[in-house]
């Protein structure tokens, strides 16, 4: 029969804006890291350059790099936080492909999820119905 399993906590998030999108799918963690600096694996004088970038916690969830993590340059999250084009990392351009999760709840999923806690990454999701059958 199948597992029926509740939501455990909810936040707002952002992920990739137009020009470098979040992978959707189902995926699993991969690998946890704490603490993890990303460097950017683009060329100084790219668009999408960035200088080393320490996070707290972070969650790989997809083998191209693609990280479930804390973003302590960020202020703005969920809606309108990656809807503008431009350089990927700021309030309103989304990541660069990553899920930044405000640090509060980032502290929690890191300390809640195990390597191969499963990870949907979904296009849209409707309030309310948040509950995954497995």
């Amino acid at each position: 029969p199948p597992v029926v399993t509740s939501v455990l906590r909810t936040t707002l998030v952002t992920t990739g804006g137009p020009e470098l999108p979040t992978p959707t799918g189902n995926y699993q963690i991969l690998e946890r890291a704490s603490p993890l600096t990303f460097r950017s694996p683009y060329p100084p004088g790219s668009p999408y350059w960035y200088p080393p970038s320490p996070t707290t916690f972070a969650l790989l969830f997809q083998v191209n790099g693609y990280y479930i993590h804390d973003a302590p340059w960020r202020s703005l999250y969920g809606p309108g936080s990656n809807d503008v084009a431009g350089t990927p990392g700021t309030n309103t351009t989304g990541t660069h492909g990553c899920v930044n999760v405000p640090y509060d709840a980032m502290a929690w999923l890191y300390q809640w999820a195990t390597l191969d806690t499963p990870v949907q990454v979904r296009l849209h999701v409707t309030p309310r119905q948040w509950s995954v059958v497995h």
